[in-house]
C-alpha cells in the first residue's frame, strides 16, 4: 500500500504540471495600418504599411529574437460590414508565413483574446503577434499584466509596436518600438 501512494502522487504531480500553462516569450501588438477618412478598409498608405510589415517582423532583432511567430491575431469586425483593417494589415505576413489569422474574436472582446493567448500551451516561449484597434490596445496591455504601457494610443500614430515580454507567466519587459517602414514614420 505504501508503494501505491507515492506512485499516485507522482502521477498526480505530472498531470498537474502538464495542465499548467506558460506564457509566450513575448506578445507583439501593433495597430492596423492607415485608414481613409471614411470606410472600413485600409487606404493606400495602410496597404504600403501592411506589405512592409513582414520586413519589420523579420529584421527587428527584438521582435525576431524568439523566432518566427507561432500565431497571428486580428480583431474581427463587431458587425457585418464592420472594419477589417486589422485583418488586412496582418494578411501579407500571414501569407508569407503560411499561417492562418485568428480572427474569431471581435475587437471588443479583448479579455477573451488575452485569455486565449495566455492559456494556449503551444505558445509557450514563442512570439504571438496581435493587430488590433488602437483605442483598445492600452487596455489589452493592462490585461496582459503590463503596468508601464501608455494609457492611450494617439489617433494619428500607426508606426509603433508594443512588445510585452514574459517569464514564468509574469511580465518582465515592455518596449515601445518604432517600425521605420515608411518615409512618414517617426524617427524614434
Amino acid at each position: 500500500m505504501k508503494m501505491i501512494i507515492p506512485l499516485f502522487t507522482i502521477f498526480l504531480g505530472q498531470s498537474f504540471y502538464s495542465l499548467a500553462y506558460s506564457a509566450p516569450a513575448q506578445v507583439v501588438i501593433i495597430r492596423h495600418g492607415e485608414k481613409p477618412a471614411v470606410g472600413n478598409e485600409l487606404n493606400t498608405q495602410g496597404w504600403q504599411r501592411a506589405n512592409a510589415l513582414p520586413q519589420f517582423f523579420e529584421n527587428n532583432k527584438i521582435v525576431a529574437e524568439f523566432g518566427k511567430p507561432i500565431a497571428l491575431y486580428a480583431g474581427a469586425p463587431n458587425k457585418p460590414g464592420g472594419a477589417i483593417r486589422s485583418i488586412q494589415t496582418i494578411t501579407p505576413y500571414a501569407d508569407q508565413l503560411g499561417l492562418i489569422i485568428h480572427k474569431e474574436i471581435t475587437k471588443n472582446e479583448i479579455s477573451s483574446l488575452v485569455n486565449k493567448v495566455m492559456n494556449t500551451r503551444e505558445y509557450e516561449g514563442r512570439t504571438v503577434i496581435i493587430c488590433w484597434e488602437h483605442s483598445l490596445i492600452p487596455e489589452m496591455a493592462q490585461l496582459f499584466g503590463e503596468t508601464n504601457a501608455p494609457t492611450s494610443w494617439d489617433d494619428n500614430v500607426f508606426d509603433r509596436a508594443w512588445v510585452i515580454r514574459f517569464k514564468d507567466n509574469q511580465v518582465t519587459d515592455f518596449l515601445n518600438l518604432p517600425q521605420h517602414l515608411l518615409p512618414s514614420d517617426s524617427a524614434e
